[in-house]
């Protein structure tokens, strides 16, 4: 008698064995998921453009950057190669067919003063530019000031609310170095990492980290080391608002103060670049 009970096993029908080009088409998507949501949600890479910060990063220089420490920006342009820059000799590493609009989720903290932030290059908002929000430069920069400051620059020297801001050590300014005519020795200009721009027999105008002007100062043959400054009320076409109804300059700017949520700022000849 065949006795056919409910409760009995079922012979499980064999699985089908992937190919190897579907496992390497299902890994490639889990890998472009993956990196999108963590470039989305938690972290980007990013290579520093310019100089600007040397002391503390290098140009060249690749770094992972957090996202959520100040709130995840979203990608507006979700469909590019995860961890490149938007051109790579030459060539468009994303595709703008598909636009999102901005949006950023909370973060768990404020940028404070000191704090070194990465952030898009804003004359790239420009209509000429065409370039998605997170397809712009990224710039990497020390943050100076918040919303509610009033920023200033005195002969190089910067102010926050009236009152001077610490200068890192690892700054970097030109100076002009006078000396009594002798010769400097290589191994001083290695040894206080000063970067020479210019010089004839009494004078050189060189880049010195903030840290080793009073050491150089020391050295007898040295007469006198003078920051090299733009003069006040220099115009500079290069340096922000790019209009020379303000004269401002690197060294001598503002003041200018910094939009906080929830003011009104009247629009005239003061607060308007025409």
């Amino acid at each position: 008698m065949n006795w056919k009970l409910p409760f009995r096993k079922k012979t499980s029908t064999p699985k089908v064995k992937k190919s190897k080009t579907r496992e390497w088409i299902d890994a490639l998507v889990f890998a472009l998921v993956a990196s999108t949501i963590i470039r989305g949600l938690l972290f980007s890479a990013y290579a520093i453009p310019s100089g600007s910060m040397e002391g503390t990063e290098l140009t060249g220089d690749y770094l992972f950057v957090s996202k959520i420490s100040y709130g995840a920006r979203m990608p507006n342009t979700p469909l590019s190669i995860p961890f490149t820059e938007p051109t790579v000799y030459g060539v468009q590493t994303y595709w703008d067919i598909i636009k999102l609009p901005y949006f950023r989720l909370p973060g768990f903290g404020e940028i404070k003063r000191g704090d070194i932030v990465v952030f898009n290059k804003p004359e790239e908002a420009d209509p000429q530019y065409n370039k998605p929000v997170d397809e712009r430069t990224t710039l990497i920069k020390r943050c100076q000031a918040t919303p509610g400051d009033i920023l200033t620059i005195v002969n190089g020297q910067v102010y926050i609310n009236g009152k001077a801001a610490p200068n890192a050590p690892e700054s970097q300014t030109e100076y002009r170095i006078v000396t009594d005519g002798s010769n400097f020795n290589q191994q001083v200009f290695d040894d206080l990492n000063i970067k020479p721009s210019e010089s004839d027999t009494s004078h050189t105008m060189s880049t010195i980290p903030f840290k080793n002007v009073a050491a150089l100062k020391s050295y007898s043959f040295v007469k006198s080391v003078v920051p090299g400054l733009a003069p006040e009320g220099k115009y500079d076409a290069q340096i922000f608002p790019h209009n020379d109804r303000f004269k401002w300059n690197l060294d001598n700017f503002g003041p200018l103060k910094l939009p906080k949520k929830g003011w009104t700022v009247p629009l005239n000849d003061s607060t308007v670049v025409l």
